[in-house]
């Protein structure tokens, strides 16, 4: 969607083949790029980049955060060093993009926790396991309806019925609940909540808490097996260079800031965190680390 809109307003494309921090800030120098869509982590990584105070960054009007709300700290970065307010949006493949958007006036509190409302073109409901729509403040998952939706996969009429219901809403597998206001707040997606004695675990909620830690550039937090509680979070976290928080530190700068169960049991404090070539964490890479420790 990005894409066709940019070309359909004659703008420019600036396109790369892998992501490299210090790569996006030439570029955006030299090309004078004024918008730019990425996840906070390739964010993060370019404005903490050692040299990001020798590229003129000022062409720089519209910065789009997806996949997660905008950490506090990432915020105040952008109003630092672009003289911005970065918008957070909400899409995926299979809807064509962003299907929610933040407003430049929403301000740091809620980009720090939301990625807006729904736009006008889609229905974009909230539905439980039964298939009926949620109360408002409650989590169910995030369910699209409208032109922006594919029709379906390519020959795959199997995969088609997982992912669409009688109403034609498309499943997306992600999760979240709606505030009074119609802003829209991601809690996790559908298959990496685990439950800790009884209690649901939604690990965004604890991996934006703890990258309001200073030394913290990224954090993922899985579940994983435990005899006594079902399971557990393990949090592996990132730190900005020359830093080194230390495990207990990040349980004790939690304390305050989520209820005890979602505190991580374990805290791995890793140089480099296995990355998707979009900038996400390859969880799946974690899971299999943690099978081959547990054998579950």
């Amino acid at each position: 969607m990005g894409v066709m809109s940019a070309v359909n307003a004659s703008n420019k494309i600036v396109l790369m083949d892998l992501f490299d921090p210090e790569g996006t800030l030439k570029l955006i120098a030299a090309e004078r790029c004024t918008a730019l869509g990425q996840v906070p982590v390739m964010y993060a990584m370019e404005l903490n980049h050692p040299n990001a105070g020798k590229y003129d960054l000022s062409s720089m009007r519209i910065a789009v955060v997806s996949a997660q709300p905008c950490p506090s700290e990432l915020i105040l970065a952008f109003l630092q060093k672009l003289g911005i307010t970065p918008r957070n949006a909400y899409g995926l493949t299979e809807v064509s993009g962003a299907v929610t958007y933040t407003h430049p006036d929403d301000g740091a509190a809620k980009l720090s926790y939301s990625v807006g409302r729904p736009v006008p073109e889609v229905d974009l409901v909230l539905k439980d396991e039964d298939g009926r729509i949620v109360p408002t403040g409650e989590a169910g998952e995030i369910c699209v309806k409208g032109p922006v939706v594919m029709k379906g996969y390519w020959k795959r009429p199997e995969e088609d019925a997982k992912v669409f219901d009688a109403d034609g809403f498309l499943h997306t597998g992600d999760m979240g609940r709606f505030e009074d206001d119609g802003y829209l707040v991601i809690v996790g997606r559908k298959k990496e909540m685990y439950i800790r004695g009884g209690e649901n675990v939604y690990p965004p909620e604890i991996e934006e808490a703890i990258c309001r830690h200073p030394d913290v550039m990224f954090a993922a937090v899985v579940g994983r097996p435990h005899e006594k509680w079902g399971e557990v979070g393990r949090a592996y976290i990132m730190p900005k260079p020359g830093t080194n928080p230390a495990p207990e530190d990040i349980k004790a700068f939690l304390k305050d800031k989520l209820s005890n169960f979602k505190i991580p049991e374990d805290v791995i404090i890793r140089p480099i965190l296995p990355l998707t070539p979009l900038g996400k964490v390859k969880k799946l890479d974690l899971y299999t680390e943690m099978k081959q420790e547990f054998g579950a």
